[in-house]
């Protein structure tokens, strides 16, 4: 009986998380996610056009779940619960998103150009190529 304790246990966490999140995230108009000209950003802010961050489609995430980091401040900001809530609902090892999700919330802020950019409303994409 106790891997099903536990899974019962996980789930009432998993459950209570999700509630939480939905409770403390303002539920606003959506936001374009990016403003750096590459294809890859502007492929970003097309899909996520309109998009609220409670109502996106798991496989809009799943498809950018990697592209947190090419996010604005401001962008991250309204879209991490989306993230958040995917990375519940698909909590398993190794997992794109749950990794992605754990890792942008796991970045040093010790360099002080991505502080200031996240402060400012930067976006703290890689620099343009100069295309």
């Amino acid at each position: 009986m106790p891997d099903v304790e536990n899974r019962d246990s996980l789930a009432n966490k998993i459950s209570a998380l999700l509630e939480r999140i939905d409770r403390v995230f303002p539920k606003s108009e959506p936001i374009e996610p990016t403003n750096h000209p590459s294809d890859e950003c502007i492929a970003i802010r097309n899909d996520f056009a309109g998009v609220a961050w409670w109502s996106a489609d798991p496989d809009l995430i799943d498809a950018y779940f990697a592209s947190m980091s090419l996010f604005t401040p401001v962008g991250f900001h309204y879209y991490l619960p989306a993230y958040l809530v995917y990375s519940l609902n698909h909590f398993e090892p190794f997992e794109g998103a749950v990794e992605f999700s754990i890792y942008a919330l796991s970045l040093e802020l010790d360099d002080p150009q991505i502080k200031d950019g996240r402060r400012k409303g930067r976006n703290c994409s890689p620099k343009s190529s100069g295309r």
